[in-house]
This record gives C-alpha cells, sequence and structure tokens, in this order.
C-alpha cells in the first residue's frame, strides 16, 4: 500500500507511524513520500528505514546532513554520495575537528576524502 503509486499524503503518513520497520522502509522508498516526512523518518530508529530515505532522490538536504552524521555506516554512506561538494566539505573539516579530538569515526573521514577528491 506505501508503494503504491496513487497512496494519498495521510495514508503514507499514518503508515509512517507503523511498528513494523518494514513498512516504514516502504514508505521511504514511496514515489509519493513528501520531503516532510523524509525530514521525519530520518530520524527513524531502524537502520532500514534511515538508509532508504538516504537513497531516496526526493530527500531534503536538511535530512540528508542529518543521516550524514549517522552512527550506521549503511546510512551515512549513502548519505555522502548524494550531499553537493560545499556540504560534503563543511562535514569534512566538522569530522576532522572531532577525530582530532581523539573522538571521530576514521573510516567517515576516509571516505569524505575520497569524494572530494
Amino acid at each position: 500500500m506505501a508503494k503504491h503509486p496513487r497512496a494519498t499524503e495521510e495514508v503514507l503518513a499514518k503508515l509512517a507511524r507503523h511498528k513494523n520497520h518494514e513498512v516504514r522502509k516502504m514508505v521511504a522508498e514511496s514515489p509519493r513520500v513528501t520531503p516532510r516526512l523524509l525530514t521525519r523518518l530520518a530520524r527513524d530508529k531502524a537502520k532500514a528505514v534511515r538508509a532508504a530515505i538516504a537513497r531516496n532522490p526526493q530527500t531534503p538536504e536538511e535530512a540528508f546532513l542529518r543521516l550524514a552524521r549517522d552512527r550506521s555506516p549503511e546510512v551515512w554512506e549513502e548519505a555522502l554520495r548524494r550531499l553537493p561538494k560545499p556540504f560534503l566539505e563543511e562535514l569534512y573539516q566538522k569530522e576532522l575537528l572531532v577525530r582530532l579530538a581523539g573522538k571521530g569515526n576514521l573510516e567517515k573521514l576516509k571516505r569524505i576524502e575520497e569524494l572530494l577528491g
């Protein structure tokens, strides 16, 4: 139902609150999902839902920025691929500072470097 081409915003919003994460993932993959709903689902507890949002070309930049800082490599990797270069550069600077402070994710920092070329 979530992937149905005629699913309404109201139906998708209701399904986005479903207890089964597979249903919420289908909402994130729907061609009719709204940017507002994608932004809300970017905070979902299930990484499969967040990764689906990161793959959705309709996802707003605000949600991509959140997903790029996700704790799950499956999620942040998808988001990084879709961020415009200025956002990648800004994120790189932040990740570098966190890494220099003895924290942060070296794998993510290296991936951003690769994407920046």
